[in-house]
């Protein structure tokens, strides 16, 4: 497929392991952009902000906290238009905070790759009708 027609997706993860299989699973269907940091993240976003698609966010990423990521996001309203995926193990107190942070989804790991997949192009459908629908 001819990367300039792939929507882009963010992965921010410090786990290279995990950032690379997640990168796998998606590259057939999405411009991937990869970074390992809170800050780096914050850069892309701005970047390429009106031509992105998803977010996958460690909950655990370092430089700048990935609650203090998803507070900077929600303030600048990008939740709203652009989902954020929170890779994390599900404990209410987590899930509560990310949820009321503007998070869309959780990927726990070790998740099913079809299933992750399947999830990630559901919410990049459902934001992109939303954005379509608010234009009319």
């Amino acid at each position: 497929m001819d990367t300039s027609k792939k929507r882009n997706i963010i992965i921010a993860d410090s786990d290279e392991t995990r950032a690379a299989e997640l990168q796998t699973l998606l590259s057939g269907s999405y411009n991937v952009i990869m970074v390992s940091d809170g800050e780096q993240l914050l850069k892309k976003v701005a970047d390429y902000f009106k031509k992105l698609s998803a977010i996958i966010l460690d909950a655990d990423i370092p430089k700048i906290s990935a609650g203090k990521v998803m507070d900077a996001l929600r303030n600048k309203k990008i939740t709203k238009y652009v989902p954020v995926i929170v890779m994390a193990d599900r404990t209410s107190e987590i899930t509560r905070m990310f949820y009321d942070k503007g998070a869309a989804a959780f990927l726990r790991p070790p998740y099913n790759a079809r299933s992750a997949k399947a999830k990630i192009d559901n919410l990049v459908q459902t934001y992109a009708e939303r954005k379509w629908l608010e234009k009319k």
